[in-house]
C-alpha cells in the first residue's frame, strides 16, 4: 500500500525494546513479541525540512555550502498531516515550494525535524493467550508528556491518541559507539542491553504503579530504546534512514536524516519532490504480564504499550 506525500516524510523510530524480565524473590513476568496493525489515522507534524549536500555525523547539522531550507506553507489541521487518509497514489499534504535552489548544487540528503508525537487511531489484537488482554487500542484518555512508554487500552474500540517516540539514545548521544557513515546507517547498536552501558531505560507506568522497578536502579524489568541503529538486525534491517537524534523527556521534536539518490539542480527548474510510504503495520503493540507472588493470592498485572511501527519511505526528485 503506497501513498505519496509531496515534500514531506515520516519515519518510524528504530525502537528496540529489551524483553528482559528477571525473576526475583516471589515475582515473575515477561513482555510479548511485538504485534502490529495498520492504523486508520496516522497523523504526523513535520516542522522543518532541508536538502543537504553533506552533514555532520556527530550533530546531524547540514554543513554544505548550498544547503536548501524548504519554506513550510502547509497550515491545514494545525500542520498535522494524516497519511492514512490519503487514497493510494494521491497527495496527502504539500509541505511547500521548491523554488530558490542553487543551480548546479548536488543534494544527497533529506534532513527533517518532526514533532515527537504521532497522532494515531488503531486496535492491535493480542495473539499471546497467556496474557489476559484481548487488544491494545489507542485511546484519547492515555496521555504521555514525559517520553515514557505509551500505554494502550484493552478495548476493541479506538480513539485518537498521541503516540510519543519514547526517550532513547541516538546518533548524537555523547559516548555512543555507532559506526554509521555518510552513506549508510549504523550496523551496530550503541545501547548494550546486557550490561546497561550507553542505554536509556524507561519506566513502564503500569508496572511502576504495581510496584515493579526498572534497571539500573531496580531489577524487575528493562525497557530501552536505541534510535541510532539504522541497519542492524535488531532494528529489522531498516535502510532508508541513516541518522536520528536522541530523545530526552524535555524534547518536543527530533531530527532524522535520509540518504537519497544524488540530485543536481538545473538552472530555471523547480524540482518535484515526492516522498512515498506505506502505512501498513504502522502501529505496534507489546503486551506484558507480571505476577507478584508475595501477595496471597498472587496479584497479576496485565498491560500493553503502543509505539510507531515501521512504514516504508522512498524519496524521488525529478525535474517535471
Amino acid at each position: 500500500m503506497k501513498k505519496t506525500l509531496y515534500v514531506i516524510s515520516v519515519f518510524c523510530g528504530l525502537i528496540f525494546i529489551s524483553n528482559s524480565a528477571l525473576a526475583i524473590s516471589n515475582m515473575s513476568g515477561y513482555f510479548s513479541n511485538n504485534s502490529k496493525t495498520t492504523p486508520t489515522v496516522f497523523e504526523v507534524k513535520p516542522l522543518g525540512m532541508k536538502f543537504c549536500e553533506s552533514f555532520d555525523l556527530s550533530t546531524g547539522a547540514c554543513n554544505g555550502a548550498n544547503d536548501y531550507t524548504f519554506a513550510k506553507t502547509y497550515t491545514a489541521n494545525d500542520g498535522w498531516c494524516d497519511i492514512a487518509a490519503a487514497a493510494t497514489g494521491t497527495t496527502a499534504c504539500n509541505f511547500g515550494p521548491t523554488s530558490g535552489m542553487t543551480a548546479g548544487a548536488t543534494y544527497n540528503y533529506v534532513w527533517m525535524e518532526l514533532d515527537r508525537s504521532f497522532r494515531m487511531t488503531g486496535v492491535v489484537a493480542n495473539s499471546d493467550s497467556d496474557i489476559n488482554y484481548d487488544y491494545c487500542a489507542t485511546s484519547s484518555s492515555n496521555v504521555n508528556t514525559d517520553g515514557t512508554p505509551n500505554l494502550g487500552s484493552n478495548s476493541a474500540t479506538a480513539s485518537k491518541q498521541s503516540i510519543y517516540f519514547i526517550n532513547g539514545v541516538g546518533n548524537n548521544t555523547t559516548g555512543s559507539i555507532y559506526n554509521n557513515s555518510s552513506t549508510t546507517g549504523s550496523t551496530i547498536m550503541s545501547c548494550d542491553t546486557e550490561t546497561g552501558d550507553r542505554c536509556v531505560f524507561n519506566e513502564h507506568k503500569e508496572l511502576k504503579a504495581a510496584g515493579y522497578d526498572t534497571v539500573p536502579s531496580g531489577t524487575h524489568y528493562s525497557y530501552s530504546t536505541d534510535y541510532g541503529c539504522a541497519w542492524c538486525a535488531e532494528a529489522g534491517g531498516e535502510s532508508d534512514k541513516i541518522w536520528q537524534s536522541e530523545l530526552i523527556s524535555s524534547d518536543t521534536s527530533f531530527t532524522i536524516i535520509y540518504k537519497m539518490d544524488a540530485y543536481t539542480v538545473k538552472s530555471g527548474i523547480n524540482p518535484i519532490v515526492e516522498m512515498s510510504f506505506g502505512v501498513a503495520n504502522g502501529l505496534e503493540a507489546q503486551f506484558s504480564k507480571f505476577i507478584n507472588s508475595d501477595e496471597s493470592p498472587p496479584v497479576v498485572t496485565n498491560s500493553c504499550t503502543l509505539s510507531v511501527g515501521n512504514p516504508t519511505v522512498t524519496i524521488a526528485v525529478s525535474d517535471s
